[in-house]
């Protein structure tokens, strides 16, 4: 999850490529994501910065 000024965003990763093994571990390079923003109505609070 990520947070910015006006509430939370989760952050999906929904593209990856296999690079490598090291170790019997996979590693992965991430290719595509997508960020969807999680409302919280009951949280509103209104920052001063969201206006620019």
């Amino acid at each position: 999850f990520v947070r910015f000024l006006e509430g939370y965003y989760i952050v999906l990763i929904t593209k990856r490529r296999k690079m490598a093994d090291i170790g019997g571990h996979s590693i992965y390079k991430i290719e595509d994501t997508n960020m969807i923003y999680i409302p919280n109505d009951s949280v509103r609070v209104t920052h001063p910065d969201e206006a620019r």
